[in-house]
């Protein structure tokens, strides 16, 4: 994702060979795994792995509602993904530094887990995001969201 998302639309999709956007991608999860090694050993005193993972799929889990739209919203738009990630990017580091980067083992917001309130906040700012930008044209929408009644009239009549 990191080199086809990322890296390629910043060159171009004929600037890199194949061997050159998989050793892209080896180094980005190089890269990735030594910032988290890294980052464990200066949490160590404070902060188990195991409370680091729960922090990692909460912001994990608090960006499901930008898949669950892309495969079932038609009204989804690309600002509504961009406020859903901010959201989530923003409460993310705030909780996450107020309990102490992870050492608060019974950190609560609003009585919860933070993967409750974060879920609940980034799903609000992609229907929000989306609703106030203008809606994707009718024939992207077609392109992915066929219509079922054309689909369910070929095999009657069948």
């Amino acid at each position: 994702m990191f080199t086809n998302d990322i890296v390629i639309p910043i060159r171009g999709k004929d600037y890199y060979s194949d061997a050159d956007k998989l050793k892209l991608a080896r180094w980005f999860v190089i890269g990735v795994v030594a910032v988290a090694y890294f980052a464990s050993l200066a949490l160590m005193e404070t902060a188990s792995v195991f409370g680091l993972g729960i922090w990692c799929f909460t912001g994990f889990t608090a960006l499901f509602p930008i898949v669950f739209a892309a495969l079932y919203w038609k009204r989804v738009t690309a600002v509504g993904v961009y406020a859903c990630m901010a959201v989530t990017t923003g409460l993310w580091v705030y909780w996450f530094h107020q309990s102490g980067y992870g050492a608060d083992k019974h950190f609560l917001v609003l009585g919860m887990m933070p993967i409750a309130p974060l879920t609940l906040a980034s799903a609000a700012a992609l229907v929000v995001g989306s609703l106030c930008s203008k809606p994707p044209e009718a024939r992207l929408v077609n392109r992915f969201f066929p219509r079922a009644n054309n689909s369910n009239d070929r095999r009657s009549r069948g």
